[in-house]
């Protein structure tokens, strides 16, 4: 937790990593005409709608951006 006296909150920012042979990769990473492996906006959007759905338990979504998340999941889901 941060010290009471601090300016603002705390804020973190956390990847999950796996092997490939642990856990199947929620991303296909086609390679881009330069030869680096990007994954597409769309994919990416997904992913992000995705894990802040997994943890709504964790830290509660407004109540106004759920819709959003969802319509992003549903026409991006093919990228998962």
């Amino acid at each position: 937790a941060a010290p009471a006296d601090a300016p603002e909150p705390r804020k973190a920012l956390t990847f999950a990593m796996a092997d490939a042979g642990l856990e199947e990769p929620l991303l296909e990473l086609p390679a881009s005409e330069d030869g680096a492996l990007m994954p597409q906006l769309e994919a990416r959007l997904a992913l992000v709608a995705y894990t802040l759905v997994c943890y709504h338990h964790m830290e509660p979504l407004p109540s106004t951006l759920r819709p959003l998340l969802l319509q992003i999941l549903h026409r991006h889901a093919s990228h998962l």
